[in-house]
């Protein structure tokens, strides 16, 4: 019956919902953002995120504050302790720095970065996973080419378990790196937004087959 039919719409609509939200992960995927820009005549590097993971680890305890970028390494050493995980770390998009590595004593915020040749990720004394560290360090009198880097470059390291590290130079979308694939549950949602028009709209054509008898 009509009434049926109806009812048949908000029962499919949650139906929908229901299913889509068992494709939807417990937590988000976590990860890092880096952008280099040009300010003046110096070279500003800040850095988002938080590691996906993150274990009990090994420290170091360095005695200078201080920032490294170059061809197998981006990261901040803070004086005090240093927590660091062994992972593989590779260049899965884009291209990066060949230089050699290049020292600034100008940074704030957070412990963060990662070491290429070693395998290493770094973070805070005490960190947890998916706590949000941020940050940026500055070279004075640079410029992309002196760090080895190209206006517009962007992709991406990847870090296994503990995540991805997504970076752009200059005028580059911070997002390009990555080549973003809709997630399983964004296409369930839309799979049921089209469903649940369609159920709709059918008792509307239903009712217009229906003439009234003469």
């Amino acid at each position: 019956s009509g009434t049926g039919k109806r009812r048949l719409v908000p029962s499919a609509g949650l139906a929908c919902m229901l299913f889509a939200g068992g494709l939807i992960p417990a937590t988000a995927n976590a990860g890092f953002v880096v952008t280099v820009e040009q300010s003046g005549q110096d070279v500003i590097v800040s850095y988002t995120g938080a590691w996906e993971t993150w274990t009990t680890a090994p420290s170091f305890d360095p005695t200078t504050s201080r920032a490294l970028l170059g061809n197998h390494t981006l990261r901040t050493e803070i004086a005090g302790t240093v927590e660091f995980a062994f992972t593989d770390v590779e260049l899965i998009s884009g291209g990066w720095t060949e230089a050699p590595t290049a020292e600034t004593f100008t940074l704030t915020g957070d412990i963060f970065g990662f070491d290429i040749v070693q395998g290493i990720v770094f973070a805070p004394s005490g960190y947890t996973a998916n706590t949000t560290l941020s940050g940026s360090f500055t070279y004075f009198n640079s410029n992309f080419g002196g760090l080895g880097l190209t206006d517009g470059d962007a992709g991406v390291f990847d870090a296994g378990d503990y995540g991805q590290i997504s970076f752009s130079v200059g005028a580059a979308d911070p997002n390009s790196g990555g080549g973003s694939v809709p997630e399983p549950s964004s296409l369930a949602l839309l799979g049921c937004g089209a469903v649940v028009m369609g159920l709709r709209r059918w008792p509307l054509r239903s009712r217009g087959n229906h003439r009234p008898r003469a």
